[in-house]
């Protein structure tokens, strides 16, 4: 059992240096905690329209900026999350991609919106937006929840400007995600030219193929039962559609988790890196986007 465990870990830090992408299976959390985590979840938020605010309250005092969780409004504080990050198998492979002592940068709840909720202002407001954060639209009480209806394709780093990109992030699905669901999407290999600003300028050139930096990268579609997580790397572009899923709405848990800074070799991070600065790509941007104004709208 020991020797499988190994070759696996094997396979998914391959899989992280060469695609930016390990995807790990369902069985590495306990289903039992995993459904009382959701169903305490839906049971403290009632999703449905009645989160936005009207238009003429956001018209009137427009907040683009702050809106998105953070210490002290935080929905997923309140969780005991042991039993995703404390589960020896996850452990093991956080530890086999960024060395022992790792650590948390950021953790919350991403819950996508169908768009037969969204007020009529709002569906305005975002239209040919590349990144519909929905968070400012939302009542106050309720931005302890990040909001989407789809994302263009975007490295992670877009959060962490002058930051070396020497973490993750762990995505888990604590309920089944189907294709109408708006299961995240990932360019394998996508990471190798390394930090870019965004919009990336990624083309589509058929159904199953992408263009991006004069090389072509099929995605994976990450869908899968409860339980089901990914790690990719900060420079991964992923993203994914707007929820067809007009009666629900999918709730996903978000870490972004960092290699400790005196942890510099032996890890599949640190080969990978080694791999974007060897073909000449950087790790880090002082500026990581241009698609917003000084107010944090997204420019015309």
């Amino acid at each position: 059992m020991q020797r499988r465990s190994s070759v696996r870990r094997r396979s998914f830090t391959r899989d992280f240096i060469g695609q930016g992408l390990a995807v790990l299976p369902d069985n590495y959390v306990k289903l039992a905690p995993t459904r009382r985590f959701i169903e305490a979840v839906r049971k403290e938020r009632h999703f449905g329209p009645h989160l936005f605010l009207s238009e003429d309250t956001f018209r009137k005092c427009p907040e683009r900026k702050g809106v998105n969780p953070m210490p002290g409004r935080n929905l997923l504080e309140g969780h005991d999350m042991s039993f995703l990050l404390d589960s020896p198998p996850v452990r093991s492979v956080l530890t086999a991609i960024l060395g022992p002592q790792w650590y948390v940068l950021d953790a919350k709840l991403v819950a996508a919106i169908p768009y037969l909720w969204l007020p009529s202002y709002v569906k305005q407001d975002i239209k040919d937006t590349k990144v519909p954060n929905l968070g400012c639209y939302m009542k106050p009480e309720y931005r302890d929840i990040t909001y989407f209806h789809g994302i263009d394709w975007h490295q992670d780093l877009i959060d962490y400007p002058s930051r070396e990109s020497d973490f993750v992030t762990l995505y888990f699905y604590p309920e089944p995600v189907g294709y109408e669901d708006s299961p995240l999407r990932v360019l394998q290999g996508s990471h190798l030219p390394g930090a870019t600003v965004f919009p990336h300028g990624v083309t589509r050139i058929s159904t199953d193929v992408w263009s991006y930096r004069d090389s072509f990268y099929v995605p994976r579609i990450l869908m899968g039962p409860a339980g089901s997580m990914a790690i990719w790397h900060g420079c991964a572009l992923h993203g994914t559609v707007g929820t067809t899923n007009e009666g629900s709405n999918r709730v996903s848990v978000r870490y972004v988790i960092a290699r400790h800074p005196d942890v510099m070799s032996g890890t599949a991070m640190g080969a990978a890196n080694r791999r974007i600065r060897m073909a000449g790509g950087r790790l880090s941007l002082r500026e990581t986007r241009v698609d917003l104004d000084e107010s944090g709208k997204a420019k015309a």
